[in-house]
C-alpha cells in the first residue's frame, strides 16, 4: 500500500504559528475572521482580517465530503493517490484524504492493522519519530481511530493528524499536517475538519 507523501514546501514553510485560528464550530457556517499570519515580510503597517468562511469539498462521485473554509485550496500534487488533496498556504497547512479498496488489500487487514501501516509509513520518513496511542472516535454516524505522529523534516518539527475509518468497501485516511505549534496551538481548528467527513445520503 503505498501511502508516502510528496512533502514538497512544506515543511520548509511550515515554522509558522496560527494562533488566530479558532474551532470551525464557533463562528461557522456564519464566519470565522481570522488575522492573517505569514512568516514573509508585509510592506502594510497593519495585518488585514479575512472572513473565513465554510466551504464544502465534495468526492468526484459524489459518494462524501469533507467541510473546511474558502482558504482552503485543492492541490493535486499533495499525493498522487489522493481522493482530495487540499493547502492552506496562510496557515502553512497540508491535508489529504486516501482511500483503499478493501479486496486490494491483504485478507485479514482490519482497521487497526490499517492505521498501523499508515502510521508507520509516514514515520519511515521522519526524524525522531514518534506515535501516540490510537484512541476511538465517532463522528456523523462513523467510528473511527485517531492518532498523531510527530517528527522532524530538515530540523523542523512537523505534526500529523490520522484519523481512519472505514465503510462496507473501502478503507479511508484523511491526514492534516503542519508544524507541531500550529497543531498543537489549533487541534481543534484542525479536528473539525477531520471529523466533518460525511457519506453521501
Amino acid at each position: 500500500m503505498k501511502n508516502k507523501f510528496i512533502m514538497l514546501a512544506i515543511v520548509l514553510m511550515a515554522a509558522v504559528s496560527i494562533s488566530g485560528c479558532r474551532a470551525l464550530k464557533e463562528d461557522l457556517p456564519n464566519s470565522l475572521e481570522t488575522p492573517v499570519k505569514s512568516s514573509w515580510k508585509s510592506t502594510k503597517e497593519s495585518v488585514p482580517v479575512i472572513k473565513e468562511t465554510l466551504m464544502t469539498f465534495p468526492s468526484e462521485e459524489g459518494g462524501w465530503t469533507v467541510d473546511a473554509t474558502n482558504l482552503w485550496l485543492e492541490d493535486n500534487s499533495l499525493h498522487e493517490e489522493s481522493s482530495l488533496s487540499l493547502v492552506n498556504a496562510q496557515y502553512n497547512s497540508y491535508f489529504i484524504l486516501l482511500q483503499d479498496k478493501k479486496e486490494n488489500l491483504p485478507k485479514g487487514i482490519d482497521l487497526t492493522n490499517y492505521a498501523e501501516l499508515a502510521g508507520e509509513a509516514t514515520l519511515a520518513d521522519l526524524k525522531e519519530g514518534e506515535v501516540t496511542s490510537m484512541e476511538d472516535v465517532k463522528f456523523g454516524g462513523i467510528t473511527g481511530k485517531r492518532f498523531y505522529i510527530k517528527g522532524k523534516i530538515d530540523d523542523i518539527s512537523i505534526t500529523y493528524i490520522f484519523l481512519v475509518f472505514q465503510n462496507e468497501n473501502d478503507y479511508f485516511q484523511e491526514i492534516i499536517w503542519s508544524s507541531s505549534e500550529n497543531i498543537e496551538n489549533n487541534q481543534g481548528y484542525y479536528s473539525d475538519i477531520l471529523l466533518s467527513f460525511k457519506f453521501a445520503r
